[in-house]
């Protein structure tokens, strides 16, 4: 009943105001335009506009709820107030989900108020596009009707980051690109795990570089709503990058430090034919080398028990490495061309790269066998040893964790000797396998460290000689040798890097002195040069020996 009188009363003042036209004096505010007219709304209602400057009359007026801007119009120079306009009201005329933004009625006098009117959003149809919306009467000396109908950009922004690659200086970049300019977007609105960011670029064209700092995956991605477009939307999360650098990282230590327990292994074991082809006494043997040293003391090889102490060093590229070890054996000599025995192994070994550090100690166990052809100086022996390692690793030097790794070795090596007057030639040929498999684990920060299985496989094939030299006390020997190495490595779970997979083939130069003093001591001197016909890898060696018989 109060709309209908309501709208009963806007009409009689519509009929009043046009009866004054002419006759009052015409007013100075929302003055200047005399207006009367509707405009048509989504579902077919109507928006009423009216200006009467001889009147002071002025509203707009939804059809139907007769709301008006504010809550209040102009009528007779006068204020009079009604419903203001609710998003209800509006959607009554097809405005579906109307937000008002803003909305000004008569809050002043109608000779010196020139706005009267709403602002909102809403959409026409359901799921539809999104509007904005000025429904208005606006000036003072010229009032005019306002229709304004403007799409709204509703469309979130988006980023895409792409992968993270490795830039060679420890650090990892990744391009960021915006589906639309941003001004606000900063490197604050990253989120990065276990790294430090820097970011340069601008408008949709982003790169962000990552510095690790802790061992684990790295990770990046934008969260929601830290970043805005032109319009005002707030950013959706963009997707997530990271990168395995940190278990990587960790499985390159460990299989750079498995490739130099196995080549140390397989270097250091005690030569068996010697148990057939020499008297014995104890050795305390000596070596200090460019890149490589051995300190190495056996008892007396004809004694059914012996024990060998061997140590060696060695750096390869950023890697430096130690390695000792320590070999219990006892034989039974079947006959006088064979001998079968049994063998105990120690070995601890450890492996630096920079703050980095791997080490294990561990042990071996197993037969071996040491033939002579009858009637013949051609020498055979072999090896087949089983082991278990613990070893421990810092991948950077601040906290440490555990894994195991199970061995295997085996062995075989045929020398000969072929006098040629004073001249000896010692054809020989050396044939090793050794596996080292590391089990996986769960590093300190809750990474899985994968199972890596690695194997070294080596071939010697070679000719050593001696010759003596005329000398006024003791004896002295020219030695030397020149042998071909083909060496394979391989593996599952390997981290590519480190370790060559696959075939490689090289030859090395041996020569050196050798002088025996009348108690049977023996200094020597040797040089070689490894690497010959590879590329990328050389090894010099410059060694000098001391052995006391005891």
């Amino acid at each position: 009943m109060v709309r209908f009188a309501i709208s009963r009363l806007l009409c009689l003042c519509f009929l009043i105001s046009a009866l004054m036209i002419g006759s009052a004096k015409e007013g100075a505010a929302l003055g200047g335009s005399f207006i009367i007219t509707s405009i048509p709304t989504p579902n077919g209602g109507s928006i009423f506009f009216n200006n009467i400057p001889p009147s002071g009359t002025a509203f707009v007026s939804l059809g139907g709820s007769g709301q008006v801007p504010g809550g209040s119009f102009y009528f007779n120079n006068g204020i009079l107030n009604q419903t203001a306009i609710t998003p209800a009201g509006l959607a009554s005329l097809g405005y579906i989900g109307a937000t008002i933004l803003s909305q000004d009625g008569a809050n002043s006098t109608y000779a010196a108020d020139g706005y009267l009117g709403i602002t909102f959003t809403a959409r026409e149809s359901v799921g539809g596009p999104l509007y904005r919306y000025e429904i208005a009467l606006s000036g003072v000396a010229n009032t005019q009707i306002v229709n304004t109908r403007v799409l709204v950009d509703t469309t979130q922004p988006t980023a895409t980051i792409g992968a993270l690659t490795p830039t060679g200086s420890r650090t990892f970049q990744a391009t960021i690109t915006l589906s639309e300019p941003s001004t606000d977007f900063t490197v604050g609105d990253l989120s990065v795990t276990n790294a430090t960011a820097s970011m340069t670029g601008s408008g949709t064209s982003f790169v962000a570089t990552l510095t690790p700092q802790n061992n684990g995956t790295i990770e990046l991605f934008i969260p929601a709503g830290v970043f805005s477009d032109a319009a005002g939307n707030l950013n959706l999360e963009s997707n997530r990058v990271s990168t395995l650098q940190a278990v990587t990282n960790a499985q390159r230590q460990i299989q750079a430090f498995q490739n130099a327990r196995a080549n140390s292994l397989v270097t250091n074991q005690p030569k068996l034919t010697q148990f057939l082809q020499r008297s014995g006494s104890g050795v305390l043997d000596s070596s200090v080398t460019q890149g490589s040293g051995y300190l190495n003391f056996a008892s007396d090889p004809l004694r059914p028990v012996w024990f060998s102490l061997t140590g060696n060093w060695s750096s390869q590229d950023d890697f430096d490495s130690s390695y000792a070890l320590a070999v219990v054996g006892a034989h039974r000599q079947v006959s006088s061309n064979l001998l079968i025995g049994a063998m105990l192994q120690f070995d601890y070994a450890e492996t630096e790269n920079g703050p980095a550090s791997v080490d294990g100690t561990g042990w071996l166990v197993g037969p071996y066998v040491v033939a002579k052809m009858p009637n013949h100086a051609v020498f055979f022996e072999g090896r087949v040893l089983y082991g278990q390692a613990d070893n421990n690793i810092s991948p950077f030097g601040t906290y440490e964790d555990s894994f195991d790794s199970d061995r295997w070795l085996v062995q075989s090596r045929v020398t000969g000797e072929i006098k040629r007057g004073a001249l000896t030639l010692m054809p020989l040929l050396d044939v090793s396998y050794a596996s080292d498999d590391q089990k996986a684990y769960t590093d300190s920060l809750g990474n899985l460290i994968p199972q890596q299985d690695f194997s070294l496989t080596t071939a010697r094939l070679g000719m050593d000689f001696s010759h003596p030299l005329q000398v006024s006390r003791g004896e002295m020997m020219l030695t030397g040798g020149l042998s071909g190495i083909w060496s394979t490595t391989s593996g599952t779970g390997t981290a590519p890097g480190v370790t060559p997979i696959g075939d490689t083939a090289r030859a090395r130069a041996d020569l050196g002195l050798d002088y025996r003093l009348e108690n049977n001591s023996l200094l020597a001197a040797n040089v070689f040069y490894d690497g010959i016909g590879e590329s990328g890898f050389e090894n010099y060696s410059i060694s000098l020996i001391w052995q006391m018989a005891f």
